[in-house]
C-alpha cells in the first residue's frame, strides 16, 4: 500500500421490524458539523472494526455503545459494499478504501437510546421504505436498504 492510503472496514447494522403490514428500517442521523458533506445525513448505525475483532463483535460493540441495544443477526450473509475516497472528499485527509459490511439485524422490543460516546448521532427513527426514499442519506445507505429489501422479498421469514 502506498503512503497516504488507508483501508477502513466499517461494520453496520440495519434493524428491521414489521409494524402491522409495513416493514420498517431503523436509521440514525449523523452529527458532524465540522464535516458538511456528511452532517445531518441519515445512515445505518455502526462503526469501524478494531484490531482483532470479527465483524459480528464490532456490530455488537457499536450497537451497545451508540444505541444501548444488543442486535441479533437476522440473515447470515452481510451486504458488502466498497468505495474509494480521495483526499479532501467527504472530510477525508487521506486516500481511503472503505469496505462496508452491513448486517440485517433484529433488536426485538429493545428501545434504542442515543448513547453515542463520540456524540456523532443526532435523531434516530424507524422509517418505511417509501419514507427512506425522500431522506438525505450518506453514500451507500439507499443502496444497502435496496439490497435489504431484495433479500426480504426473497426470504420473508427473516422477519419472524
Amino acid at each position: 500500500m502506498q503512503k497516504g492510503q488507508k483501508i477502513i472496514v466499517g461494520v453496520l447494522g440495519l434493524p428491521i421490524r414489521k409494524n402491522g403490514k409495513t416493514i420498517e428500517f431503523f436509521l440514525s442521523q449523523r452529527l458532524a458539523p465540522y464535516k458538511p458533506d456528511i452532517h445531518l445525513k441519515w445512515q445505518l448505525s455502526g462503526g469501524g472494526m478494531e484490531f482483532g475483532e470479527t465483524p459480528q463483535q464490532t456490530l455488537i460493540r457499536e450497537f451497545q455503545e451508540e444505541l444501548s441495544v444488543i442486535p441479533k443477526i437476522s440473515y447470515p450473509y452481510p451486504i458488502v459494499i466498497t468505495n474509494t475516497w480521495r483526499k479532501g472528499v467527504a472530510g477525508h485527509n487521506h486516500n481511503a478504501h472503505v469496505v462496508l459490511i452491513a448486517f440485517l439485524v433484529d433488536i426485538d422490543n429493545q428501545i434504542p437510546k442515543n448513547t453515542d460516546p463520540d456524540h456523532e448521532t443526532g435523531d434516530m427513527k424507524w422509517y418505511s421504505i417509501d419514507e427512506i426514499k425522500d431522506l438525505n442519506c450518506l453514500p451507500n445507505t439507499h443502496q444497502i436498504i435496496s439490497y435489504a429489501q431484495d433479500i426480504l422479498d426473497k426470504s420473508p421469514n427473516i422477519l419472524l
